[in-house]
């Protein structure tokens, strides 16, 4: 029996792999299953690099919205465009340079624009990062137009400028999200990748989004639930990436008392719901950071896997120049992996904490543990 050996990227090698297409003017398209941050990766990438990003949905347009209306104009009937496509035309010096046979290169404009520092030709020969998002969704009929807009470089009698560059995001055909399919064609115009969540990635998004430090913990653990997701007839939601964060969203918020477990049921489903709760109550038998701070060499220190990641975050939480000293008493008492990982953690959200002589000293002491 063949194994399948289809690459997966996860969303930082996917957001490495955007900026080199966009860079070096490479058309790429994104499948994956819902909510797993495509289009976020997409917005990520393109403003890292300095582009303007247009958003087009296909799903919600005719073909007359990229081809244009026909329109007489001196005598001469001329497709009109309107709306976003019409800021893909190519500049007159690149039209002026076409008709003589040549080529503008706009992306040495805009480098040289950079270079003096001239605003004006800066917007002028920005690049363009043209997105059609949800692309399988549309009709075959879109999905044809869009073809000659991505590649043919004429649509209508425009021709696109060289500064545009064109990425593409689908769900897959089995996530029932209403995916037909993509025309031969179309996929042809295409570098094809696909996206999986990484749990790692996701906690390291999380850190840098402020998500309550429980639910981080639990992600940890639980690892599998960033890729929970299961397409169903039934109308509930499973855990995405997306679907997470939203219930991270809602706890930072404050849930009201007594409905916790039905906002977790609401965004990410029953089992999800059922762990995290589990999860957190687990939290109400462990000593408190300030029990911690206030007797770190005697205060307990849990058994279990679970208990001992909510510690971790707890600490890590609650962890300031004034009380690094207690803290690390504590956790030269944790095993090793959750020692480091605690001040990972700590480096990430309180940098302050760097420049203090006692995470200095636990440095030197540690540093090859927190390279690994």
């Amino acid at each position: 029996m063949e194994t399948s050996t289809k690459t997966k990227l996860r969303p930082k090698q996917l957001e490495e792999l955007l900026a080199f297409c966009l860079e070096n003017g490479f058309n790429i398209l994104i499948k994956g299953k819902p909510g797993i941050g495509k289009t976020d990766i997409v917005k990520q990438s393109s403003a890292r690099i300095g582009h303007r990003l247009i958003f087009s949905h296909p799903v919600l347009e005719d073909p007359t919205d990229k081809k244009g209306l026909p329109f007489v104009i001196d005598g001469k009937a001329v497709w009109v465009k309107f709306g976003d496509v019409a800021l893909l035309e190519e500049l007159p010096e690149e039209r002026d340079a076409r008709i003589r046979g040549e080529v503008f290169d706009t992306d040495q404009a805009w480098k040289d624009a950079i270079y003096a520092k001239d605003k004006e030709k800066i917007e002028r020969y920005q690049p363009i990062d043209y997105f059609l998002d949800d692309l399988g969704q549309a009709t075959a009929t879109v999905q044809a137009v869009s073809m000659q807009l991505v590649y043919g470089g004429n649509i209508g009698g425009m021709y696109v400028s060289k500064r545009c560059r064109f990425i593409a995001a689908t769900n897959r055909r089995e996530d029932m999200a209403g995916v037909t399919g993509i025309l031969e064609p179309v996929k042809g115009r295409f570098f094809i990748v696909e996206l999986e969540p990484n749990v790692h990635d996701w906690i390291e998004w999380a850190l840098d989004n402020n998500m309550p430090t429980d639910l981080i913990s639990f992600m940890r653990t639980e690892t599998r639930q960033v890729n929970g997701f299961k397409p169903t007839k039934d109308i509930e939601n499973t855990p995405t990436p997306r679907n997470i964060a939203r219930v991270g969203n809602a706890m930072r918020a404050g849930i009201p008392s007594g409905l916790e477990y039905a906002v977790y049921e609401a965004g990410c489903g029953d089992k999800f719901a059922l762990m995290l709760k589990q999860y957190i109550d687990v939290k109400l038998s462990l000593p408190t950071p300030e029990q911690i701070i206030l007797d770190p060499m005697n205060a307990p220190v849990p058994g279990s896997m679970g208990a001992r990641f909510l510690i971790s975050g707890m600490i890590a939480e609650y962890m300031t120049e004034e009380n690094i000293e207690p803290s690390l008493q504590y956790l030269s008492r944790m095993p090793d992996e959750f020692e480091t990982l605690t001040m990972k953690i700590v480096s990430q959200r309180n940098r302050s904490i760097l420049a203090t002589h006692e995470f200095i000293r636990w440095f030197d002491k540690n540093q090859d543990k927190m390279k690994g």
